[in-house]
């Protein structure tokens, strides 16, 4: 069966629901989740003792168990939280099972100047007992691009393809985006490694455009790679000549 997770609302109140189907085609909505009214995931193909297990977010990572996935109990189970006083929500984004542990994505969503901002973390749970953290991004896999931030935007869903996660946004007069982020087994790299590298855009960006005088670099420049040796970075580039591509050294 395929398990789908919703939010409802009832008198003003979200509420996570469930629904089962056979084929996608035709769902039954089994209920009401009590007690939790934000985005949640039961993890896919996956039972603990006999148990289906739900993730669900707000102001903290919670879990939940069920044998019908009807009943569920220790919805107020809180396995982590945003240290201080965060007015950040957090929504869980996708659960992969792996060899090393359930990998739990999750995005931190907040508000600044009317706008929602966010950025996407990842955690890692033991399958032999699903409440034991196992270990937690301390800096974020992705955040929102700064010509973002000041768009009204929607994260409209993450998918897992071939390994390799995808999120997609709706932006506000300018259609449908999809991202590429990084793949489940990078972060299990960086789990291993304990080692991320954060980066900042420096503010004299564009380093290189086209040259309008030169005839084989007067369209675009782009797919750039680079190349430490000797002490100098090298970058190799391609130009775009009318119907012509051609690759420089630098």
């Amino acid at each position: 069966n395929y398990v789908l997770t919703f939010l409802t609302m009832q008198k003003n109140t979200n509420f996570l629901s469930i629904a089962i189907s056979k084929n996608l085609s035709k769902w039954y909505t089994l209920g009401k989740v009590n007690n939790i009214n934000t985005c949640g995931m039961v993890i896919p193909q996956y039972t603990h003792r006999g148990q289906y297990v739900l993730f669900s977010g707000g102001s903290a990572i919670t879990i939940s168990y069920s044998s019908d996935l009807v009943k569920w109990t220790g919805q107020n189970q809180s396995i982590f939280q945003l240290p201080g006083s965060s007015n950040s929500e957090l929504k869980i984004v996708n659960i992969t099972v792996t060899d090393e542990g359930i990998m739990l994505n999750y995005a931190i969503q907040s508000k600044q100047n009317g706008f929602s901002r966010y950025s996407f973390a990842a955690a890692l749970f033991d399958k032999k007992n699903p409440d034991r953290l196992i270990w937690k991004s301390d800096e974020p896999i992705w955040s929102l691009p700064e010509s973002w931030q000041d768009k009204k935007i929607n994260l409209l869903g993450v998918i897992v393809l071939n390994g390799k996660l995808f999120s997609y946004w709706q932006l506000e007069n300018d259609g449908i985006y999809a991202v590429a982020m990084p793949a489940i087994k990078q972060l299990l790299d960086w789990k291993a490694n304990v080692s991320f590298l954060s980066l900042s855009r420096i503010k004299e960006n564009p380093i290189l455009t086209p040259i309008k005088g030169h005839f084989w670099e007067s369209k675009a420049v782009f797919n750039t790679a680079a190349i430490y040796d000797e002490g100098k970075v090298h970058l190799v580039l391609e130009h775009f000549v009318f119907d012509l591509a051609r690759v420089e050294f630098l």
